[in-house]
């Protein structure tokens, strides 16, 4: 439902524990969407979508050490397969390519110096040039990566005041006006209704998202309008789970 989180359905059962759950896209290429998963030792395992909208027991993928964040990025090189952007320990960024099948085809270095990013996550083609982007959290910034040929752009902020976010989420369009989104969780904000502050980006109107304090949880939708300046918009005031 356009703007707004339905009941969640069960998908799989007596799962976990994991540190990484992601929303692959139809990785091996059977028509359904795929989960990947990586377990607290490392392992990373396919969750294959089903024609009964659950998934089919994981199959591990043959990969998954010394890797600290991953996130689907759509087909960064154009082969028809979805691929994976992930930091390691080390701090460097790697694309994954996928095989169409299991797996993964090759991986290519993209950069170092990742260390201190956390939240690596895909919004999409951000900026409409048709190249999958990143975005990432680095102390309180939110953090544009935009796709360019062979890599990623250095990094623009989007939106300052983002210490206390526990959790960030790409969830596509969600509110449908045609803009990239994201979900973000927080758990201590001053307590008020839906709040902004101004940014210190260089554009007066830029206006990082407002949080609402007066449950354990909040969770937020994050709209990153297309020119980059996110608003806020309470989705659910739920206590955690």
């Amino acid at each position: 439902m356009k703007g707004h989180l339905q009941q969640p359905l069960t998908i799989a059962a007596n799962v976990g524990p994991y540190t990484h759950v992601v929303n692959a896209g139809d990785w091996n290429g059977d028509g359904y969407q795929d989960a990947l998963v990586r377990t607290p030792t490392g392992k990373i395992y396919l969750w294959r979508g089903t024609r009964t909208g659950r998934l089919a027991r994981g199959v591990s993928m043959g990969f998954g050490a010394n890797i600290r964040a991953i996130t689907s990025i759509g087909d960064a090189n154009a082969d028809g397969h979805p691929d994976l952007a992930v930091i390691t320990q080390a701090g460097n960024l790697w694309l994954y390519y996928g095989n169409g099948k299991s797996g993964r085809a090759s991986r290519k270095l993209i950069s170092s110096g990742w260390q201190d990013h956390s939240w690596l996550r895909a919004p999409g083609d951000f900026n409409r040039d048709k190249r999958p982007d990143l975005i990432s959290l680095v102390g309180d910034h939110l953090l544009l990566h935009k796709g360019i040929k062979g890599g990623f752009a250095a990094p623009v902020t989007l939106a300052t005041g983002w210490a206390d976010i526990s959790s960030i989420t790409s969830v596509g369009d969600f509110d449908g006006d045609h803009h990239a989104d994201v979900i973000a969780r927080t758990q201590r904000w001053p307590l008020g209704a839906l709040q902004r502050q101004r940014s210190q980006h260089a554009d007066p109107r830029c206006q990082p998202p407002g949080l609402l304090h007066r449950h354990p949880l909040h969770r937020l939708i994050i709209d990153l309008s297309e020119r980059g300046w996110p608003r806020g918009q309470l989705v659910s005031d739920k206590s955690a789970e």
